[in-house]
């Protein structure tokens, strides 16, 4: 009985505090584009992925250094295409395609006071908005496995979490044309997250 007692005044000790959930905002960049490049002789397809990613976090703390993450991150991707006509100048065209990640993350916090290691895993499904015409192989969503890992820095209610963050998505090809362009399958991204 005195076991039940212990485990759960651990288990409520967070929520007593008052400090068992944190919402904020979570920003960064990406660190690698999210399609292949492609040279051939008549065609070049040269993704661009802008360099910022933003959006909302929430985050459920558990005992023991355990933690539940959700976030809703939104990024963009300009392709420029380059096809050589058949006489004169070569055609070329742009697209931007816009495309929402939500990781659901376990999140395992080492001991320490104001700053803490933390460690992340868990999986993420992807959106992209309108393809390219060029990309009736690739389907418009998908899963990955996400890793990552940072430093929590926390002054009061205010929690700071710089994190590199890996996600290696599955292929993504749809089986409805031929293979002109591809989706990277391994993403890395920095991340800062600011919660209260």
């Amino acid at each position: 009985m005195r076991k039940c007692v212990l485990l759960l005044a651990a288990l409520a000790a967070p929520v007593l505090a008052g400090d068992w959930f944190a919402i904020g905002v979570r920003a960064g960049a990406p660190l690698s584009d999210a399609f292949e490049s492609v040279k051939r002789e008549s065609f070049r397809f040269n993704p661009s992925t802008a360099r910022f990613t933003i959006g909302p976090t929430a985050e459920l703390f558990l005992p023991f250094g355990l933690g539940l993450e959700a976030d809703l991150l939104y990024r963009r991707t300009e392709m420029k295409v380059t096809q050589a006509a058949g006489s004169g100048e070569p055609s070329a065209s742009k697209e931007t395609v816009g495309n929402w990640d939500i990781p659901l993350l376990a999140k395992f916090r080492f001991p320490g006071a104001g700053l803490r290691l933390f460690v992340t895993a868990g999986g993420a499904y992807r959106s992209f908005g309108d393809l390219p015409a060029l990309a009736t192989n690739l389907k418009d969503s998908g899963w990955g496995l996400v890793l990552g890992g940072g430093l929590q820095i926390k002054i009061g209610r205010l929690r700071l979490s710089p994190e590199l963050r890996f996600t290696r998505w599955g292929s993504g090809e749809s089986g409805r044309g031929p293979t002109v362009i591809q989706y990277n399958r391994n993403q890395a991204d920095f991340l800062f997250g600011i919660t209260f």
